[in-house]
């Protein structure tokens, strides 16, 4: 049973990593066309110890209040602001995004930002404007999306995550 977990668990961690890489091919992408600039958040890291070769001992601070995964500027001076999560589920769960990362969208949404959380459940990769997820429960009845509601917000993948596909619309 330990074992179905661990893998399970490495499987998902390796989803993530190529979700975000492909995350950043796109931020490359509209960076080189002009069409914005946007980085990932550093996470909450110190160096402990440093030592005379050059490596160090580090810590990640997992309690440190964590922020949204990518921000930046879109061309004409708009904030872009989102999260991303990925699931081999057939449905993704609102209380994936953390209170503190919802606090975060919804400041940024409030001041006009593009705010958002993109999205892989399966095969589908959405851009989920942070208004809908932020009222999932009323719009949907339920604090979860499915891959089949997440169409309506689906994203272009053409060996990056097109996540501006739908900024004029947030």
């Amino acid at each position: 049973m330990n074992y179905d977990r661990s893998f399970k668990s490495k499987i998902n961690n390796d989803q993530g990593q190529l979700f975000e890489k492909m995350i950043l091919l796109g931020c490359d992408h509209y960076k080189k066309k002009g069409l914005a600039v946007v980085e990932k958040t550093p996470e909450p890291f110190s160096v402990k110890k440093k030592m005379a070769n050059g490596a160090f001992v580090g810590q990640f601070h997992k309690n440190k209040k964590a922020q949204p995964d990518f921000q930046g500027t879109l061309a004409g001076g708009r904030s872009i602001i989102f999260e991303a999560k990925t699931t081999q589920e057939d449905r993704i769960k609102q209380s994936v995004v953390s209170a503190v990362q919802s606090d975060y969208l919804r400041m940024h949404t409030e001041l006009g930002a593009c705010a958002g959380v993109c999205v892989q459940v399966r095969k589908t990769y959405a851009f989920v404007p942070f208004s809908i997820w932020d009222d999932m429960k009323i719009l949907y009845g339920r604090k979860y999306m499915t891959e089949e509601e997440l169409k309506e917000y689906e994203i272009t993948t053409f060996g990056f995550i097109g996540f501006l596909d739908y900024v004029g619309e947030v």
